[in-house]
C-alpha cells in the first residue's frame, strides 16, 4: 500500500466558501426542500386513487385465478375422457 504524505494545512475562509458554494449545486438547502418535495410527490396518486387501483387489480387477479381453476378442471375432464377412450379401445395415447 502506498503511503500518502500528510499535509497538515487547514482550510481558510476562501476554501470553506468555495466548498459551500459547490455543495449548494449538489445538495438542496433547507429552504429548497419543500419545493423539491412538492415537485416529486405531485406525480403520486392520492390515497383514494391508490386504493381504487388496488381494488381493481385485486378483482382482476381473483378473476384470473377463477378462470385458471376452471381451465384446469377442463383439462382434467379431457384427460379423464382420453383415459376412458384409451381403456375402451385398448390403446395408449399417453406420451
Amino acid at each position: 500500500m502506498k503511503k500518502v504524505k500528510s499535509n497538515n494545512s487547514s482550510l481558510n475562509e476562501s476554501d470553506i466558501a468555495k466548498l459551500i458554494n459547490r455543495m449548494k449545486i449538489v445538495f438542496p438547502t433547507v429552504d429548497e426542500m419543500p419545493q423539491i418535495v412538492q415537485e416529486e410527490i405531485k406525480f403520486l396518486p392520492t390515497k383514494e386513487e391508490f386504493f381504487s387501483r388496488m381494488d381493481k387489480l385485486s378483482g382482476e387477479i381473483e378473476k384470473v385465478r377463477q378462470e385458471q381453476i376452471l381451465h384446469s378442471d377442463q383439462h382434467q375432464e379431457i384427460n379423464d375422457r382420453f383415459e376412458r377412450v384409451d381403456k375402451h379401445l385398448g390403446v395408449s395415447t399417453a406420451v
